[in-house]
């Protein structure tokens, strides 16, 4: 008997970043957990105000997205960094065998991972994201 494909699991995580947040850190950690048995994931993301229509130049927010899977988030030491696309990308996948450029194919390990969300500019009244996740 053959398996039968599964459902894919779509994690929706939003929040907002506020001026205060970049003074206290240049990035922010949005955790989700990875369940056992993922061979893949997909990562969209949309940030309020990134149309140039939205307002002067300097208002408009920029956020730039990073992934970490569950072997650690620390930048100097490395061992869970997956990719970085800045602001270049709305969307990155990761599988196994292959990862859009600037992300590092390989075991999608269960456990916690990290969207890293640089806060290059954030405008005063702060920037609310939305982060869609496919496993």
């Amino acid at each position: 008997m053959r398996a039968q494909p599964r459902e894919p699991l779509v994690l929706q995580l939003a929040g907002t970043v506020t001026r205060a947040d970049k003074q206290a850190s240049d990035y922010r950690l949005v955790p989700f957990d990875v369940p056992p048995g993922a061979q893949r994931l997909r990562v969209e993301y949309a940030y309020a105000g990134n149309d140039p229509a939205a307002g002067g130049f300097g208002e408009r927010p920029v956020l730039d997205i990073g992934a970490f899977d569950p072997r650690g988030s620390d930048f100097l030491a490395g061992l869970g960094f997956r990719g970085w696309s800045g602001g270049a990308r709305s969307a990155f996948e990761i599988g196994p065998s292959e990862a859009t450029p600037g992300y590092l194919p390989g075991p999608i390990h269960p456990g916690r991972w990290q969207i890293l969300l640089g806060l290059y500019r954030i405008p005063s009244a702060g920037c609310r994201y939305e982060i869609t996740i496919t496993l």
